[in-house]
This record gives structure tokens, sequence and C-alpha cells, in this order.
């Protein structure tokens, strides 16, 4: 995942010529998915705040489900 995602930043950096940052990308990426999200499973509407912990899952350079499986589209 973290190889991914390096060369994808480092991808849009060398086609426009500006600096395209780990921040820029995982903030385009959440903000996207979790609108997406939205639509599927809150009736479209933002997601209220909610703070509680979340369970622990895998680290970034682990192996993932979602990575053998086929991409969600809409």
């Amino acid at each position: 995942m973290r190889e991914l995602v390096r060369s994808v930043c480092n991808g849009v950096t060398r086609a426009t010529g500006e600096r395209f940052t780990l921040r820029e990308f995982l903030t385009d990426a959440i903000e996207l998915h979790a609108a997406r999200l939205a639509r599927r499973y809150n009736h479209g509407q933002p997601w209220l705040l909610d703070a509680r912990p979340l369970p622990p899952g895998r680290s970034l350079g682990g192996p993932s489900a979602s990575s053998e499986s086929t991409p969600h589209t809409d």
C-alpha cells in the first residue's frame, strides 16, 4: 500500500510539475470515499462525528483482502 501511495504522489508530481503530497492524496481519497459511503449507507447525508475507538486492523504494509477483490464502482 505504501509503495502504491508513493508511486501515485510521485507520478502526479511528475505529470503536473507541482508537488503532490501524501497529505493531499490522503485528504482527497478519504473525502471522496467518505462521500461515496455516505451515499450508499447514510442516505447521502454526511456522517455525524463519532470519536469512539475503532477495532485494530492490519498495518498499511500488510496484505489486504481488498487488494484481492474487485474494486467498487459508483
